[in-house]
């Protein structure tokens, strides 16, 4: 019996530490406001400043019948509001500042103008301090992404930022601060991420502590006329992730929600199902993740939550993200070089072991290996490679499969027969006259060089 406790006891921890955290978030929509100035609604005070906010009916980027905040400085000097609320945040916990966004007056030719929508620390009751100061900027070119960020040395700079817009149509904004590092990581603009590294928060450490106040600023020369529209603030603080070992996830039954990071070693954008690989920088395994948006980038670190799952075709196991993910900062990933006999493994949790596998599961891991051409495919699509261990799949050819299909088919090596090649992709299965085998499939042209002709 008290067996039996025990074993209930830890399922139950597996389970609530592989279950995402549910956020912390204030929207602000507009939607309950009566048309007409925005001081005074809901709590939004005018700090500074005599232009002009308002909130306008039919005019947001959703349903009809959306309202939105309008700012312009037709007349005045600028204005900043200021709505209270409660604390998001603390030194464990990451903040993303989302909105819509559009500039009606780009490229009017008018003086410049800067908007910001901003989280504040106002924990004083006195002072307001931003922990970046986001904006955005129209100089009469295309207004951009831009943040003013410190370098880790109080040394004001600016950071990367995102992409600049040339319409007058409506954008979506999202900014993301890490509270436990200090740290501005990333900005997405419609949909794409764009990574920040190395930027640190504007102020030192015991200012920008909390996130209890939201700004809307509106700053440039009196008289104008640049009109901008905000829509849909969206405020969510999430704790920092404590994700899980790749390898403990592999264990997890399908259905069942965890949290992962690592770095990304691979992106396959053309398969039916889009997928890209995360790797552990420390244990070095890997595992497959299929996300519904684009694909991110080589060697970014993320943590990435979703659900686990079996592809039916190849018994590899993933992830299906159901969302967005978000970038952390930027790791250097490591190769596993093995020979062809120790491709794949034998099984490890649920992750099925390779035909024939020997040794550590290593599906999901990005792998070296070399070996002599045996044979290929008609339209190059593949190859086959030993290098004398005597693995075979029982193919047409002897060795082991070379995955070149994620590689344009103009690009793709057209190595011959007798070539020893150096061969670098992800450690995979593929299924064979009913057996599951090892395989690699390589990222890009890149991965194959032949280190010695025929």
């Amino acid at each position: 019996m008290g067996s039996n406790r025990a074993l209930l006891a830890l399922a139950v921890l597996f389970v609530t530490l592989a279950r995402p955290v549910e956020p912390a978030q204030v929207v602000e929509d507009f939607e309950s406001y009566t048309a007409g100035a925005l001081s005074g609604q809901n709590g939004w005070f005018t700090l500074s400043g005599s232009s002009s906010a308002q909130v306008y009916a039919d005019n947001g980027p959703g349903a009809s019948g959306g309202q939105c905040a309008r700012l312009d400085n037709a007349a005045g000097s600028g204005i900043r509001l200021i709505r209270r609320i409660g604390n998001l945040v603390g030194t464990d916990k990451i903040l993303n500042i989302q909105y819509d966004i559009r500039n009606l007056t780009n490229h009017s030719g008018m003086s410049p103008t800067t908007i910001r929508v901003r989280v504040l620390d106002n924990s004083n009751g006195i002072q307001y301090w931003p922990s970046i100061d986001n904006m955005h900027y129209d100089g009469g070119g295309d207004p951009g992404c831009q943040a003013q960020v410190s370098d880790g040395n109080q040394k004001n700079i600016w950071a990367t930022g995102g992409p600049a817009w040339h319409d007058t149509g409506w954008h979506t904004v999202a900014w993301r601060l890490n509270y436990a590092t200090r740290t501005f990581t990333g900005v997405r603009f419609d949909g794409r991420e764009y990574p920040q590294f190395n930027y640190y928060f504007k102020y030192s450490p015991g200012y920008a502590a909390t996130a209890d106040a939201l700004e809307l600023n509106l700053t440039g020369p009196d008289g104008n006329n640049d009109v901008w529209e905000v829509d849909n603030v969206i405020l969510t603080s999430t704790p920092v992730p404590q994700p899980i070992p790749i390898g403990t996830a592999k264990g997890l039954a399908d259905g069942t929600a965890v949290e992962v990071q690592g770095a990304i070693t691979a992106a396959f954008g053309g398969d039916a199902a889009p997928k890209f690989y995360v790797q552990e920088q420390t244990t070095r395994t890997g595992i497959q993740v299929r996300c519904g948006g684009y694909l991110p980038d080589l060697l970014l670190s993320a943590p990435f939550a979703g659900q686990m799952a079996t592809d039916e075709a190849t018994h590899e196991r993933y992830i299906q993200m159901p969302g967005d993910w978000n970038t952390t900062g930027a790791r250097s990933t490591r190769t596993v070089a093995l020979t062809l006999d120790d491709l794949g493994g034998e099984a490890a949790g649920l992750q099925e072991g390779v035909h024939l596998g020997l040794g550590l599961n290593n599906v999901g891991t990005l792998v070296k290996s070399c070996g002599t051409v045996t044979g290929k495919g008609a339209d190059n699509s593949y190859v086959y490679i030993t290098d004398g261990s005597g693995v075979s799949d029982g193919g047409e050819y002897a060795g082991v499969r070379v995955d070149l299909s994620a590689i344009a088919a103009a690009s793709r090596p057209n190595l011959a027969a007798g070539s020893f090649v150096i061969v670098t992709g992800i450690s995979s299965v593929y299924e064979q006259g009913g057996s599951y085998c090892r395989t690699i499939r390589a990222r890009s042209a890149a991965d194959i060089s032949v280190a010695l002709a025929p």
